[in-house]
């Protein structure tokens, strides 16, 4: 089933979209394995183009902000979703979301605190320890990796080993053989 929420606009139209995707997702998924959801926290194309988020401009839409995120996750807490991943959008080309080591962490952290649900943090988290106080100040329940993966695949070897636990390496592929 594929339910499209672009552009619904009010909390309450959104809430009901995805809440009826959620249901659908819990009567075959939930015996399963458990149900993440990832969305952003807000949408950046008010910061394209400079402005803070105003409520009042008449000529852009209203867009998505935190409050709302925090609310919007309630529900899915409610309806039993297990974990919540919040980024900060950025599918336009020219939003501007300004960047650096966890910059997406503090929207884990009120999700986790304000709701009670499991968080995964995102954004920027490239280091070892990084990813292990994350975990260890409470501010999310998992650090889940992208683009890090993406340049290195071992990164987990690498950060365990970097964490003084021992691993072991999987066996080398050889593409002659």
């Amino acid at each position: 089933m594929t339910v499209n929420c672009h552009g619904l606009g009010a909390l309450m139209r959104r809430e009901v979209c995805i809440s009826s995707a959620r249901r659908f997702h819990s009567k075959i998924l939930a015996p399963l394995c458990p149900i993440f959801f990832r969305h952003s926290r807000f949408e950046a194309h008010f910061f394209r183009i400079g402005l803070p988020f105003r409520p009042c401009v008449p000529t852009l839409p209203r867009g998505w902000v935190i409050d709302e995120t925090v609310a919007l996750s309630r529900v899915l807490h409610d309806e039993g979703v297990d974990l919540i991943d919040t980024s900060s959008g950025g599918s336009l080309p020219a939003a501007n979301i300004p960047l650096g080591p966890g910059y997406q962490v503090p929207f884990a952290e009120r999700i986790r605190r304000e709701v009670g649900i499991a968080t995964g943090a995102v954004g920027l988290i490239t280091a070892p320890t990084q990813a292990d106080q994350i975990v260890r100040n409470g501010q999310a329940d998992v650090v889940l990796l992208g683009r890090e993966l993406l340049r290195n695949p071992f990164w987990p070897l690498h950060a365990a080993t970097a964490l003084g636990h021992i691993t072991s390496w999987p066996p080398r592929v050889c593409d002659a053989c």
